[in-house]
């Protein structure tokens, strides 16, 4: 079985973030289920437009920091995304919460393996676009957020196949994995607490390997942070002096 870790690499490191599993084996259907049929069509009706984000070495990139595992493991949101991520939302909620008991269950084979895509229901009762990395008990699964970052552990009964149009080939996953590029130096849980859920500004270090966390610097911006209106939070919590260079990755 596949780590967590590893399924976040593959699922949501790298610049544009393309899954490479067969969406078949992933349980992604093309057909729409009878009682949501006319509920919503995320390309037609719903105006729905991914802002194309293509990172590069040097680059700055405006985030809602959606978790943080630890310095070594971030969930970014960009804010470029911040009105897609709405509107798919509002998207599939209209799309699954109109089908009728049993449509679109997920087959037990499915979780026979980790790293097919699927939609879980959240605890605040409403479906995300999830990961399975495994089953935590008999009735349980454990997902990956894809847009958020977060995992849980939902009942098998609230997970459901993804169709096609909402899967990752149509919608790339809209939070990104990253790690700071002074991870090794850093105190985690004031790391943590610092950024956990608040916007700051990336710059990216490195992004040249797809399957691995984009390595970035985390800088804060605002008024009264110093005479500049901006601190490299990364550098400020690791003791590093701006003129050092960045690790090599």
């Amino acid at each position: 079985m596949a780590s967590g870790g590893e399924l976040r690499k593959s699922v949501l490191g790298g610049s544009h973030v393309n899954l490479t599993s067969s969406l078949e084996d992933a349980g992604i259907v093309d057909e729409l289920p009878s009682a949501a049929a006319s509920a919503t069509d995320v390309s037609n009706n719903d105006g729905l437009k991914i802002p194309e984000l293509l990172l590069s070495s040097g680059m700055f990139v405006d985030g809602l920091v959606s978790v943080v595992n630890c310095p070594a493991d971030i969930f970014v949101q960009p804010l470029i995304f911040e009105a897609t991520i709405n509107l798919l939302n509002k998207a599939l909620n209209r799309f699954y919460q109109v089908l009728s008991e049993g449509e679109l269950d997920i087959s037990m084979e499915f979780y026979h393996k980790t790293g097919g895509m699927c939609v879980a229901k959240y605890e605040d009762g409403c479906w995300y676009r999830a990961v399975f990395l495994g089953r935590s008990a008999p009735s349980r699964a454990e997902v990956l957020f894809i847009d958020y970052g977060n995992v849980d552990r939902v009942p098998l009964t609230d997970c459901k196949v993804l169709v096609k149009k909402f899967s990752t080939e149509r919608i790339r996953p809209l939070a990104i994995n990253c790690t700071d590029a002074f991870a090794d130096r850093i105190d985690g849980d004031v790391f943590k607490q610092a950024i956990e859920g608040h916007k700051v500004v990336l710059k990216i270090v490195d992004n040249e390997d797809e399957e691995a966390p984009v390595v970035v610097e985390v800088f804060v911006i605002g008024k009264g942070i110093n005479s500049e209106g901006e601190l490299n939070f990364s550098r400020q919590l690791a003791g590093v002096f701006e003129d050092e260079q960045t690790p090599a990755v």
